[in-house]
């Protein structure tokens, strides 16, 4: 097992350790591939899709029986829901043990299954072809999480079967364009659409179209609407750059969309939505796999590798300007407005605002969940794909702490910096001794206001009184300070200037607790 990931190129193997998996980490470390400790496994997991999605190949994680499986879960359905490649390992009971013992015996295979692409458990005669399918399966489209599960006396057992010497990852390369007769008739489609626009998700990303997108777009003059998780295909700075759908501000982004009389939608995952498809305009259907979700109905299906198409799109259609920049850059400034209201305090918003003012371009951004999610989403300007990261699909509190340690490792010589509630923060503050162990220097921006504001606006939005939402935070710059790390307290903005600063240039591990009025976000 451990050459299989040793040849397929892993670079490290995220986990929390029982005695059921010490044989497989001891062949981890024989193989040149790192076991990092993490406080939590769902921090293992959360990590671990986040390196698969930056790297392309699987990100492992390792837990032992038990709880250690059951812990790891929430990290490994949220690699389901945003379709990012993992493999998962636990350990299991001896099997002469299995099917008469009690004791933290969970049958993780079944547990896993409704959350995978695949839960099977390792038998010596067949690790190596596992491995291989299991890497297979979860890079292939849509790419997901696999579960392995691997019984303590069969771990030190001599590996039989064959060994495959071909790549097991699956990748867009070979793979060609749309049909012809759909292409003839999809650019008719757009040849005739006096106001075009573009919705672009995960599929442009995972293909690397971003280029090929930007193209089109030009060459129509039409606007780009990303979904959260492809922020970055266009740079968010880009004159056709029209805001990011299902993010704060959405009302605007929504009344934008409805003007135009044609929907390219562009790599688009029915997981990407948590509001009903509510435009009317026919849609072109572009991607790898057809639109059998069926969330909005295509007219036309462009399937095959998105780049591919969407080149030769803006290779058959004329030149035009559909839409005036004066109306782009209209919308782009009343959705500004719209979310940078002021309040009684410091704002999220302005917090966000005044780090993306002192970092360089090529940043590294993570956000964790809640109401400074919808925020961070819209308002932090992305240039680059694989550079903003957040939990979608299954919107998991905690991922953003995890995030941004996976991205520092992939990407030592960036600044990456994490957006954290204190709700979140709370939940895994302790991996700041990972993070400090690992000698990251993470920028971690706390949104402080000692509440679950998101939670609160749906009690304000449905009439009842704010119940079990609001809590005390500890003075989380001394307990930055405790695990080693620097701590800035800051109230206003010029004290968040600083400390970003100061943190960017001393390349220190830092906890900025940013003291905020939630009010701004109730829009």
């Amino acid at each position: 097992m451990a050459d299989v990931l040793r040849r397929l190129g892993t670079p490290y193997v995220f986990g929390l350790p029982g005695g059921e998996v010490v044989e497989l980490m001891h062949a981890l470390k024989e193989a040149d591939i790192p076991f990092l400790l993490t406080k939590h496994e769902n921090t293992a997991a959360f990590a671990a899709g986040v390196t698969g999605e930056i790297l392309g190949i699987p990100g492992v994680c390792i837990a032992t029986i038990g709880p250690g499986a059951t812990n790891m879960a929430t990290g490994v359905a949220n690699a389901w829901m945003d379709r990012d490649p993992v493999i998962a390992i636990t350990g299991q009971i001896a099997s002469p043990r299995y099917n008469t013992a009690t004791h933290q015996v969970l049958d993780s295979v079944a547990f896993y299954r409704p959350i995978t692409k695949w839960s099977t458990a390792i038998h010596p005669g067949s690790a190596a072809e596992t491995l291989h399918k299991a890497v297979r399966m979860a890079t292939s489209e849509r790419p997901g999480p696999v579960h392995l599960t691997l019984q303590s006396d069969l771990a030190g057992a001599e590996a039989g079967g064959k060994v495959s010497t071909t790549s097991p990852v699956r990748t867009y390369a070979g793979m060609g364009g749309p049909s012809a007769e759909s292409m003839v008739e999809a650019t008719k489609m757009v040849a005739s659409a006096a106001r075009p626009i573009i919705f672009a998700g995960l599929g442009v990303l995972r293909a690397n179209a971003g280029d090929s997108l930007v193209c089109l777009a030009e060459k129509l003059s039409a606007p780009v609407i990303v979904m959260p998780k492809a922020k970055g295909v266009i740079p968010e700075d880009h004159p056709l750059f029209a805001g990011v759908f299902e993010m704060l501000g959405d009302k605007l982004v929504l009344e934008f969309g409805a003007r135009a009389d044609l929907i390219l939608a562009c790599g688009l995952d029915v997981v990407e939505f948590d509001k009903p498809w509510n435009f009317s305009a026919p849609v072109v259907h572009i991607d790898a796999l057809p639109n059998s979700d069926e969330f909005y109905p295509a007219d036309v299906e462009l399937v095959g590798h998105p780049a591919i198409a969407l080149s030769a799109l803006a290779e058959q259609l004329p030149s035009r300007r559909a839409w005036t920049a004066q109306e782009i850059g209209a919308h782009r400034r009343d959705l500004l407005e719209l979310i940078t209201r002021a309040g009684a305090g410091m704002a999220s918003h302005q917090v966000v605002a005044a780090a993306r003012k002192i970092l360089p371009r090529e940043t590294v951004a993570t956000c964790d969940v809640g109401a400074h999610k919808f925020l961070v989403g819209q308002l932090w300007t992305t240039y680059t794909p694989k550079s903003f990261f957040m939990s979608n699909g299954l919107s998991a509190m905690g991922y953003g702490f995890p995030a941004a340690m996976a991205a520092q490792l992939a990407w030592p010589d960036k600044p990456v910096v994490a957006f954290l509630g204190d709700g979140g923060f709370a939940m895994y503050m302790a991996e700041l001794e990972t993070a400090r162990r690992l000698k990251l220097p993470l920028i971690i921006v706390v949104l402080c206001d000692g509440a679950l504001s998101l939670i609160a606006m749906s009690q304000e939005r449905r009439g009842l009184p704010h119940n079990a939402v609001d809590f005390a935070n500890p003075d989380i710059a001394k307990v930055a300070e405790a695990f080693g790390a620097d701590g800035r307290v800051c109230e206003t903005v010029s004290e968040v200037e600083k400390a970003v600063t100061s943190a960017w240039t001393n390349r220190r591990l830092t906890v900025i607790q940013a003291i905020v009025d939630p009010g701004p976000y109730r829009l």
